[in-house]
């Protein structure tokens, strides 16, 4: 099995066996706390969300980059990355353990926040970038899993009624424990234990190389940060835990792009460090899949997204429907922004990344904080899609400067496929749900058919590159 399918058979097993046990965890929690209880939690993760992206300054596409393109020992240097994050991830902590208690009026949700910055620290430890820059993704999908896992006992053994909303984020820390100690074992087994050593210019060099995508990547992950902040502070805990429960499920077709983030940024590194000429085809077919995939997909979501919340969530959630119709078009724009980011990574121009990551997501802020107080959490869902985008105009435009040969994916072919699948989406949507995505699901497969719009050429890069 070629290497290339051999990650992705073994990110997309542990990355779905992870999101399931995790979304289960997410079920049970948003039933046995309430919108309130649940929403509560939202921000305790939404801060610690923030918070980690600035103990973790870009190493997440740096540093895979830098030991995808290094066939040598780099132990010195991922010891260096680790010291940096821990120090950032314990200055954290305490700047938030003496200013928490002042800037929050209510000392449950500040007793939440506290608790769920405790993850800062096996966060701190996790390699997982390492072992996606050796394009190894057995053992991290492995610790992953084993994360998940014991978060799920955690939650289970700790979280029995409403009234122990505090022990949801004490779980969430033993599940990450978890997870930093079975990759670092992953890691020590096949390369060998990383050294922490004292060397002050090295940790300088690395946050100063980091820094720039850090600031980029801390912005980009506003669409799942920003929104629950802003939302609790116009319209309160209950609609948190809305919006919160939406993007649990928009979080597991986002597997999607993670898969599509890990394999690519290390193989387009790989390709070019080769001087490959198929890169450019490699990526206009990927587009062209994600035309042909993703549109279906969100016609469906769509369709399906009220019964979902229903018979997932329970009635109490009823208003999370609206939110996640919105949110998966976020998913589509957000899988097209992954292929520009990839390019413009794996040919290390990450300032550019980081200038139109940061414009982007002040879009995105922005619109937030002014939709929200308006049209509440569908409001909030709205932007985040608005802001993702522009993101995604000013990184493609980017990106083609850079491969110049890649094309919009888009032939006459696709149109034939997409224009009658969304007329098609727009007369079923007064049937019953069932019945409408079976037959926008038969409408796709008859035109993929007929119009054989994964050419002869298509199908055999397809081959050669998984098979």
């Amino acid at each position: 099995m070629k290497r290339l399918m051999r990650s992705i058979v073994s990110l997309v097993s542990g990355d779905a066996a992870g999101r399931v046990i995790g979304f289960v965890i997410t079920v049970y929690l948003a039933r046995l706390l309430s919108p309130a209880g649940f929403g509560l939690f939202g921000i305790g993760l939404a801060v610690l969300g923030h918070l980690q992206l600035i103990a973790n300054p870009g190493i997440q596409l740096i540093e895979t980059r830098n030991i995808a393109a290094e066939s040598g020992s780099m132990s010195a240097r991922i010891g260096g990355v680790l010291a940096v994050r821990i120090t950032i991830a314990t200055v954290l902590a305490l700047v938030a353990g003496i200013l928490l208690p002042h800037v929050v009026s209510s000392p449950e949700l500040a007793s939440c926040i506290l608790l769920s910055l405790l993850s800062l620290f096996p966060m701190a430890l996790f390699v997982d970038w390492v072992l996606q820059g050796k394009e190894d993704f057995i053992p991290l999908s492995a610790g992953r899993v084993a994360g998940y896992a014991a978060y799920a006992v955690g939650v289970y053994l700790l979280v029995r009624s409403s009234a122990d909303v505090l022990y949801a984020p004490v779980a969430f820390f033993i599940g990450n424990m978890v997870t930093a100690l079975a990759l670092l074992g992953g890691l020590a087994m096949r390369y060998g234990m990383p050294r922490i050593v004292w060397s002050p210019a090295l940790w300088r060099a690395i946050l100063v190389e980091n820094a720039p995508t850090g600031a980029a990547m801390f912005f980009g992950q506003m669409v799942f940060n920003l929104p629950p902040l802003v939302v609790g502070y116009f319209l309160g805990t209950h609609e948190v835990g809305l919006y919160s429960a939406a993007t649990k499920l928009i979080f597991l077709l986002l597997m999607g792009d993670r898969i599509l983030n890990a394999v690519l940024l290390p193989a387009l590194t790989r390709l070019l460090a080769e001087g490959s000429d198929e890169v450019p085809l490699v990526l206009t077919l990927i587009v062209k899949l994600i035309w042909l995939v993703g549109i279906p997909v969100a016609l469906c979501g769509v369709l399906l997204a009220p019964v979902a919340i229903d018979v997932v969530f329970g009635g109490a959630y009823e208003g999370a429907a609206a939110v996640t119709q919105v949110l998966f078009f976020y998913v589509g724009l957000t899988l097209l922004n992954s292929i520009a980011v990839c390019t413009i990574v794996a040919t290390k121009n990450e300032g550019a990344y980081a200038r139109r990551m940061i414009a982007g997501s002040a879009v995105l802020a922005i619109a937030v904080i002014v939709l929200t107080p308006f049209f509440g959490v569908v409001g909030a869902a709205i932007g985040a899609t608005v802001g993702e985008g522009v993101t995604l105009v000013l990184m493609a435009k980017k990106a083609m400067s850079f491969q110049p040969l890649v094309r919009s994916g888009l032939t006459w072919r696709g149109v034939l496929v997409l224009l009658p699948l969304l007329l098609t989406g727009w007369f079923v949507r007064t049937l019953p749900v069932l019945v409408a995505v079976g037959v926008l699901l038969g409408v796709w497969g008859i035109l993929m058919t007929l119009t054989q719009v994964l050419d002869t050429n298509d199908r055999a890069r397809l081959r050669a590159l998984l098979l």
